[in-house]
């Protein structure tokens, strides 16, 4: 039932949720060959590896970061998130998540690879981080603009997060809210149509 595997999540030096302890980039790239090479010969036809990138590692370290990581990759998986850019919920989908995506198509359609957002979301509640304002009516509004954005596309995404996450204090106040659902399984909002 395994369809991928991601071998670390912005896990290189730079990247703004790097893990305390990053890893350089040949690290990563060795830990990516390790995994496609344990993948038994049938497996290795359908399971795809990759790594999730930031922006910072997948466009403005493009040369150092980017483009070796995505030579390892079967899949270039990029988190882009409008909140921290900062942009206004209003030009988060259109302006900041659309200039994103041409630019990183721009860098990584030569590979040939497809494109996929590893992380992308809205806080429901917490500080402002300048224009970005977090609410639930913002994340909904968020949330609705981007299936239909990912849709015209035929983009793959995952939003940032399923449930809400008490526990994630590290980025702030806004670290726990960004969850369709709080942390009891009620949705927030009516959500989008998938299909």
């Amino acid at each position: 039932n395994v369809v991928g595997i991601v071998g670390g999540n912005e896990c290189l030096p730079g990247e703004p949720e790097a893990c305390s302890r990053p890893v350089s980039v040949e690290q990563l790239i060795e830990d990516l060959i390790y995994v496609k090479r344990g993948l038994a010969p049938d497996a290795r036809q359908t399971v795809r590896v990759t790594s999730a990138m930031s922006m910072v590692a997948a466009v403005r370290e493009h040369a150092a970061l980017g483009r070796r990581v995505a030579a390892h990759c079967d899949v270039i998986m990029v988190n882009i998130h409008p909140f921290f850019a900062p942009a206004p919920v209003e030009e988060a989908v259109r302006a900041n998540l659309d200039a994103s995506y041409r630019r990183l198509i721009e860098l990584y359609a030569p590979t040939g690879k497809p494109l996929l957002i590893g992380e992308i979301g809205w806080p429901s509640a917490g500080p402002a981080n300048g224009p970005a304002v977090p609410g639930v009516e913002n994340q909904r509004r968020f949330v609705h603009e981007l299936i239909g954005y990912a849709r015209t596309r035929a983009l793959g995404i995952f939003i940032f997060e399923m449930f809400d996450e008490p526990s994630k204090t590290d980025a702030g106040r806004v670290g726990p809210p960004w969850g369709l659902f709080d942390r009891n399984a009620r949705p927030k909002f009516a959500l989008p149509d998938w299909n």
